[in-house]
């Protein structure tokens, strides 16, 4: 059974998301700093910013590795789309 975990886990959200935006909450901190607008105001950019790059980051590493499959299945290489079925895997 396809539970949320499961979506949640081939979605790989854990594999990228404190590594790489750390250095973008400073960039956009800094920013605002050094144009002289007030850190609140400036979260709300900062926040859609960051929530596009997630989406984005999401999509890149699930169509990566609906493509890859095969090639992960012939290397030994463990692909989290695999484990879900083809049907769940299509509409993911």
């Amino acid at each position: 059974m396809i539970t949320k975990k499961h979506i949640l886990e081939a979605s790989r959200y854990n594999d990228w998301g404190g590594c790489k935006m750390s250095p973008l909450i400073a960039v956009g901190y800094g920013t605002a700093i050094l144009a002289g607008v007030p850190l609140y105001r400036a979260l709300v950019w900062i926040a859609l910013v960051i929530g596009a790059l997630v989406v984005g980051g999401v999509y890149a590493s699930s169509l990566n590795d609906l493509s890859d499959l095969a090639e992960d299945k012939a290397s030994g290489k463990t692909n989290r789309l695999s484990l879900i079925s083809d049907g769940y895997r299509w509409c993911f």
